[in-house]
């Protein structure tokens, strides 16, 4: 596998919760060429500590060791405006055109972001 990209409540259960992690998701991190994780998944981690959805704890705020954070650029914005209307959620549409301008798999377990996998959007680790 070349490169993966990591949804937010991946990353938290990297952070906070790891056997939560399957094997096949482990692997992937493992085995990739390069791993990272998206600016946003930051975003919305400050906005879910904001409204008291999840403890706010600082080392979710870090990128595990061997994962690259992943800025926003403009290719990524453009990309966002291709997006078919899915999902409404603005962080995994972000994830979602990141993944696609960067040719990144995206491992997450979220049936929305599944749902574009299935029309070859994007590519998502099988779970």
């Amino acid at each position: 596998m070349s490169g993966v990209l990591i949804d937010t409540h991946i990353l938290i259960w990297m952070r906070g919760d790891p056997p939560r992690i399957n094997e096949h998701e482990r692997r992937a991190i493992r085995d990739a060429k390069s791993c990272f994780v998206s600016i946003v998944s930051f975003w919305e981690i400050g906005l879910l500590f904001s409204a008291g959805r999840l403890r706010p704890d600082p080392k979710l705020m870090v990128p595990p060791a061997g994962i690259k954070l992943l800025p926003i650029e403009p290719a990524h914005c453009l990309d966002l405006m291709e997006l078919p209307p899915i999902h409404r959620d603005p962080f995994d549409r972000m994830l979602i055109s990141q993944a696609r301008t960067d040719g990144l798999t995206l491992i997450s377990r979220d049936a929305a972001i599944s749902r574009y996998a299935q029309t070859g959007v994007v590519n998502v680790l099988p779970t």
